[in-house]
């Protein structure tokens, strides 16, 4: 039961992702803290890179990033 209540979303907060682009010399930790204020760096680092799909930390300028909301 609790599974359907879950899966139907009902009374979950909205959890769209929006978009950062990168600038030269960011890195995704400085991103992670700037965009995730709250969430232990780590955790956001993980986040970030969970949803869009990156096998490492590592991130390029004008390159757009979804960082996921809570």
């Amino acid at each position: 039961l609790l599974l359907t209540f879950a899966a139907s979303g009902i009374g979950m907060a909205e959890t769209t992702p929006r978009s950062v682009t990168v600038v030269s010399g960011q890195t995704l930790s400085e991103i992670a803290v700037r965009e995730m204020p709250g969430v232990p760096m780590t955790d956001a680092v993980a986040e970030i890179q969970l949803v869009n799909n990156l096998t490492s930390t590592h991130v390029t300028a004008g390159q757009t990033l979804l960082i996921p909301t809570r």
